[in-house]
């Protein structure tokens, strides 16, 4: 629904599907009409959403579907609609005092120039088109004209085709705005889900708008869809009267005879003289600010129930209060405020003095205050109400409330539990110092025992670790003794050969003497004989010779490495030679394997340290070899 007053008595109706209806505020509807796309004058959508009156007194129709339409009320006709328009539903029109027609559409903000006919559409800042939902529009008389959308709140002026968005305060998003109007002071007004603001001022050419009424109560349920000002600069929606002069805030609503269900954005519009007019669901409202005088009817607060572990106890006169006897736990109490314009919207609070800080805030559904298991003592049950007025009821409601102790809530119950319970922890103590005694003795007892069993156990893994000793010790040298013995019997195989061939050479040196005495004997020694047994002569010492300086190194390598393995001794020694004392001693066992020893050292590499151990590893890891890494 749309509204436009006309004059002091009439005023046009825009409905959701049945045209427009003229309404005289003394006859009723006089006149209607009604949408026909095909006849031509007349109205071709009849879901009204803006009306607007131009300065030659026609007025502009803003149709869900056919655009804008203008009507000659004297001739009750209509113009064809609007060319150039975008397509799309029409939510708003505001004439701007420049003469221009601001359309704001769906998804398009277009400004149409009476005159010339020319209709142009504006853009945003960042040179687009303006796509958003246009849900307010005022033009104020500096000629800026305000938009509303659902996600920002923007401003334009005279000579640009750029909208600029309005910077938020920081404490309030200006956005989902549904009304903008100007009070009589000229403020701005913007309101929405979210509460009310008002425009400062400029700063640096950007509008500042601040929130109001943060602090009051009564914005905290909204401000409604259409805020409109009165000539005092009251601001009068369908729930709430802010009177800024003032900084009161006043609710308002069903008590006051406010009943047309939703107001559609839009809807509402302001008489010339002073009349308001607010369009809803549920049909229309007309207010007179002069007229109207607040609610100011305070009304009498009472218990209409209280019920005592769910009996009834009481009606309505509590008399001098209520006594819960020992072993009675719950108890609840009935409120009510005797206002029956709007009982539903009255809001109620209670608290019981003595245990509850704070107030418990109900609706008018849940007028009950309850509470179970209270400790024995005096409280005070105190109930007031939030009235239609914006205020609570003058005085709370109360109700003292006497709780009678159970036997043992009574002081000489809580002083023989305080004695029974210090000796239950005096008995308690001794019995549990008497456990840790015992247990003490007993663990004395266990560690005396465990360290007279280490001190066996340590005597014996000492015996054990002597005979260990002793028994490596024996290893040792019965390895060492293994392995000389070892090396004695391939020294002893490769000795035997050089002896042999030295003992073999001698017997052939000593037949050669025989041989040689008898022919010398016999004077049969000629001249060949003499240099034949020259040379076998000298032949047999050479190979006597031979074989015993090959004996002898046998034997001085063998020396040397028994010593080594004997002493254990530290000394300085060549690498090369060492390790050739080690290839000669292990060449005998070579000799039986298809294997070489091959000795391959720089010479004159001075080593300090274990000949006999570094043997010992050698000959295990050529031994290994032949046994293990061939097979």
């Amino acid at each position: 629904m749309s509204t436009l007053p006309l004059d002091a008595q009439t005023v046009l109706i825009g409905t959701g599907g049945a045209g427009i209806d003229l309404l005289d505020l003394d006859e009723g509807v006089v006149r209607r009409f009604p949408p026909d796309p095909q006849a031509p004058g007349a109205l071709h959508d009849g879901t009204i959403r803006a009306l607007e009156r131009a300065s030659d007194g026609s007025i502009w129709v803003g149709t869900q579907q056919a655009g804008v339409q203008s009507l000659d009320l004297d001739k009750g006709q209509f113009s064809a609609p609007l060319a150039g328009l975008p397509r799309g539903p029409v939510r708003q029109l505001e004439l701007i005092p420049s003469g221009l027609l601001a359309v704001g559409m769906q998804a398009a903000l277009v400004l149409h120039d009476p005159r010339s006919g020319a209709v142009r559409r504006l853009r945003t800042e960042l040179d687009q088109d303006f796509t958003d939902a246009v849900w307010s529009l005022l033009a104020d008389a500096d000629g800026h004209l305000w938009v509303s959308t659902p996600n920002a709140l923007l401003w334009w002026s005279e000579g640009s085709d750029r909208l600029h968005q309005v910077e938020a305060p920081t404490d309030w998003p200006l956005g989902a705005l549904t009304d903008i109007r100007m009070d009589a002071a000229g403020t701005v007004w913007v309101t929405g889900p979210r509460g009310i603001a008002r425009l400062r001022g400029w700063q640096q050419g950007q509008p500042r708008f601040e929130r109001y009424g943060r602090e009051h109560s009564a914005l905290s349920r909204g401000s409604g869809q259409q805020m409109l000002p009165d000539q005092r600069g009251r601001l009068w929606s369908t729930q709430v009267l802010v009177d800024p002069r003032s900084d009161s805030i006043q609710r308002i609503g069903v008590a006051d005879g406010i009943d047309i269900g939703s107001v559609e954005i839009g809807s509402g519009s302001i008489g010339p003289t002073g009349l308001l007019f607010f369009g809803g669901t549920r049909g229309l409202l007309i207010v007179d600010p002069e007229r109207f005088s607040p609610w100011r009817f305070d009304p009498p607060l009472l218990f209409t129930r209280i019920d005592v572990d769910g009996r009834s106890r009481l009606g309505t006169d509590p008399g001098p209060g209520l006594n819960l006897a020992s072993g009675q736990r719950r108890f609840s109490a009935e409120f009510a405020a005797l206002d029956y314009s709007a009982p539903a919207s009255i809001h109620y609070a209670y608290r019981l003095r003595g245990l509850d800080e704070d107030w418990t805030e109900v609706d008018a559904g849940q007028r009950i205050a309850s509470y179970n298991n209270l400790w024995p003592g005096s409280y005070q049950l105190e109930v007031r109400a939030h009235l239609n007025t914006g205020g609570f009821s003058a005085a709370p409601l109360s109700l003292p409330v006497t709780v009678a102790p159970i036997w043992w809530q009574r002081p000489i119950s809580a002083v023989l539990a305080l004695l029974g319970l210090l000796l239950l922890i005096g008995l308690g103590m001794r019995w549990r110092t008497r456990k840790v005694q015992a247990r003490a003795e007993a663990l004395e007892v266990l560690v005396e025992k465990r360290t007279r069993e280490l001190s066996l156990a340590k005597s014996g893994a000492e015996d054990a670790l002597s005979d260990l000793r002793g028994a490596q010790k024996q290893l040792v040298a019965a390895e060492k003794m293994a392995s000389l013995g070892q090396l004695v019997a391939g020294v002893a195989h490769e000795i035997n050969t050089p002896i042999g061939i030295a003992i073999t050479a001698a017997s052939h040196l000593d037949e050669l003497a025989r041989t040689g005495n008898a022919k010398l004997e016999e004077n049969r020694f000629t001249r060949n004989d003499l240099s034949r047994w020259k040379a076998e002569v000298m032949d047999a010492a050479r190979l006597i010779q031979n074989s015993l300086q090959r004996a002898g190194e046998l034997v001085a390598s063998f020396k040397q490495v028994s010593v080594d393995q004997s002493s254990g001794q530290r000394r300085t020694f060549l690498l090369d030679d060492f390790l050739r004392e080690v290839q000669t001693t292990l060449g005998p066992g070579l000799r039986r394997t298809p294997h070489t020893l091959i000795c391959d050292c720089p010479e004159r590499i001075e080593l300090d340290s274990y000949p006999g151990a570094l043997f010992q590893i050698l000959s295990n890891l050529i031994n290994n070899a032949q046994i293990h890494a061939f097979s």
